[in-house]
């Protein structure tokens, strides 16, 4: 039983009681009365703070997820600063790129074959000539 049922049960304890003196029938309503307002702003507190408390975990949950994102961010940025390997990072730095020459201005650079598909052009960062990626 709620604090509201709770109230509604005494008010019908009340009324079903003996008739009593009009003072004290008057104040037990200003009681009951007092009391149903501060049960039903509890009510609305409670919302609120189940409402908060979703909105809390929603919040923690995508920090959780961005902390996560961030730290796999800088494990790789310390890849590629060639410091040394992060924890948990298995693969070595040559697995991600291979070393190529440019055939147009003879510009040694490094890209990753796993994000080209067979047929597509390579462009130079030096020189801005596109050629056909080497054969594997």
């Amino acid at each position: 039983m709620n604090s509201r049922e709770a109230v509604a049960y005494l008010k019908g304890l009340l009324e079903g009681a003996p008739p009593a003196d009009e003072g004290e029938k008057r104040l037990f309503d200003a009681i009951f009365c007092a009391i149903d307002s501060l049960s039903l702003e509890l009510q609305e507190l409670k919302q609120r703070v189940d409402e908060g408390e979703k909105v809390y975990s929603d919040v923690l949950d995508s920090c959780l997820r961005l902390e996560d994102e961030m730290s796999d961010l800088h494990d790789e940025v310390d890849l590629l600063k060639g410091g040394e390997e992060a924890e948990g990072v298995e693969e070595d730095y040559e697995e991600f790129y291979a070393s190529l020459t440019c055939p147009v201005c003879g510009h040694s650079f490094y890209y990753q074959p796993d994000e080209y598909e067979e047929g597509e052009q390579l462009q130079c960062p030096s020189c801005g000539g596109f050629f056909d990626l080497p054969r594997s």
